[in-house]
């Protein structure tokens, strides 16, 4: 079995469609106020719809700020991704933000997540960066113990619309 990181192809619709649909899983699957449902998502987050998701997703596509990580299996084809992007906070600072991330169930507990934030690191790298930022629900153990695994930790928690934590990594030795 062999596993590639690389680019999400931006020519190939498929590869764009399968990742909108796993951030909206994403969604559904971590944050348990939801129940999985889309409506009662829609009702938080007006834009949850998989159209609405998809011309956000493409327009980011165009921005050299914003990339969009896949991981590929030899057999079943697109099996995670990573969506991240570096920006300038109020004070001039850069910094770099995860801002979605799914492996299939199938799939996890195989180094993926760290792969993919292994790569998402040596791109905040090529430009500097004084500081990365991740939130996910409070619920959301594995994800905080990956990034935790890599240096980040918990800066904020936070209880609305529901319980969330941000989660930090200053860039230093």
């Amino acid at each position: 079995m062999t596993y590639l990181v690389r680019d999400l192809d931006p020519d190939t619709e498929h590869e764009l469609d399968t990742v909108t649909r796993w951030s909206m899983e994403t969604v559904l699957e971590t944050i348990p106020e939801f129940s999985g449902s889309e409506a009662v998502a829609r009702s938080v987050l007006p834009n949850f719809s998989f159209d609405e998701m998809r011309a956000m997703f493409e327009a980011d596509l165009e921005r050299p700020s914003h990339r969009f990580l896949v991981v590929e299996h030899d057999a079943h084809g697109l099996v995670g991704h990573s969506m991240i992007s570096r920006k300038r906070d109020a004070e001039g600072l850069r910094f770099g933000y995860f801002f979605t991330r799914f492996v299939l169930p199938a799939h996890r507990r195989k180094g993926l997540g760290s792969r993919l934030l292994g790569e998402a690191l040596r791109w905040f790298d090529e430009e500097g960066w004084d500081y990365l930022l991740a939130h996910t629900h409070a619920a959301n153990e594995a994800l905080q113990a990956l990034f935790a695994r890599h240096g980040f930790t918990i800066v904020e928690r936070t209880e609305k619309p529901w319980a969330a934590v941000t989660l930090r990594r200053d860039a230093g030795p």
